[in-house]
């Protein structure tokens, strides 16, 4: 209900931003993510540089109260938002290399610990999968991880303090994340696709559809088989 609560407030906040702009060069392009906000703006520094006191005075207005010491006023091309990277010269969003470092060593800890509850494996796998506007290969090396936590939890009672163990495919999977954590960063824009395909599951079946294909394979699809008919759907391939 907060989170909700508070949500709606920010929305209204940049409504009102907008209705109102600060005076400056065009108009801004504000990110907002329930309590944290990026501005992003093109320009003349000199001539931008007020707009950060400007719109942290806009939010006192409105009664936020503004964290000083994680806040960023000063106009720069590279910020860390919400733990990521975001480089606007190059364009790219990375994971910093002290974040991967991080990550690195909770997966060592994770594959080298005999007794890891659900909840430790869901931490590191959480972290993971967080970074993935950076990193386009996340989902790829957690699903394997994330199927195995439903299942342990199914067997448990949903009980995150239940010891779990991961299988060898899926520690593999970890380690092969972690060599590739370091330096790992993706484009903020990614090009034209060559081919553009649309998925969808449901407990009954699964679905693909290219709607620029001609072919056989503009649409396939099936129904889940007698061993994944009463498997969960997050379990499903």
């Amino acid at each position: 209900m907060h989170a909700k609560w508070l949500q709606r407030c920010t929305k209204t906040l940049h409504k009102t931003s907008r209705s109102t702009p600060i005076p400056h060069q065009g108009g801004p392009t504000s990110h907002h993510c329930i309590d944290d906000t990026l501005g992003v703006e093109t320009g003349d520094k000199e001539a931008l540089s007020h707009i950060p006191g400007q719109a942290a005075a806009m939010l006192e207005s409105f009664g936020f109260t503004i964290n000083w010491p994680k806040s960023q006023l000063r106009l720069t091309k590279k910020i860390i938002f919400l733990g990521l990277e975001l480089d606007s010269t190059a364009m790219t969003i990375a994971i910093p290399k002290d974040k991967a470092c991080q990550i690195k060593d909770d997966i060592r800890r994770l594959i080298d610990g005999r007794r890891n509850t659900i909840r430790s494996v869901c931490s590191v796998v959480g972290k993971l999968v967080a970074t993935g506007p950076a990193n386009r290969f996340a989902r790829l090396y957690t699903n394997r991880c994330l199927t195995e936590i439903t299942e342990a939890l199914a067997a448990c009672n949903d009980n995150y303090r239940s010891i779990m163990h991961l299988s060898p495919a899926a520690i593999r999977d970890l380690k092969d994340q972690s060599a590739l954590l370091v330096g790992c960063k993706a484009p903020i824009f990614e090009p034209d696709p060559d081919l553009e395909i649309k998925t969808d599951a449901s407990e009954d079946g699964w679905g693909v559809f290219a709607p620029f294909r001609n072919d056989t394979y503009r649409k396939f699809g099936g129904r889940w088989g007698p061993a994944q008919a009463d498997t969960h759907i997050n379990t499903l391939p």
